[in-house]
């Protein structure tokens, strides 16, 4: 599979793209323990989001599916990333959205030690 040149995207695209990333990274500290706790329990997955609605403060609406039950979803690009991706250090997500839309993305997720509890980053963002 080859891989996806940014360059080449559409601005609509490239947009919802960015707001995909903002929102998974305000969101990365109910997302990667997730992703992590799915491993652990039944192997390579991912972290599905009904990205339809986003809640305030209803809290998410997510799962975690397994590669068997992905292998029932059609997505190739998913199914990808889920064979491929570092679950030490990076997880799958896959965002349903509407009009049947769907969303993947392999993220690491670079930690740092905080007294107030997690924090982390995505690859890409800047250090701070």
């Amino acid at each position: 599979m080859p891989p996806h040149n940014r360059e080449s995207l559409p601005d609509w695209a490239a947009a919802e793209r960015g707001q995909d990333l903002a929102w998974i990274r305000e969101n990365l500290a109910v997302l990667w323990p997730a992703a992590q706790v799915g491993y652990q329990l039944v192997g390579r997955g991912a972290v599905v989001v009904d990205a339809q609605l986003r809640p305030n403060g209803e809290g998410l609406r997510f799962g975690y599916l397994d590669q068997a039950a992905l292998a029932q979803s059609g997505h190739a690009l998913t199914r990808h990333l889920v064979r491929i991706y570092e679950p030490r250090a990076e997880f799958v997500t896959m965002l349903l959205k509407s009009e049947r839309r769907v969303s993947s993305y392999c993220l690491r997720v670079l930690l740092r030690e905080r007294r107030e509890g997690f924090s982390g980053r995505i690859n890409g963002d800047p250090e701070v």
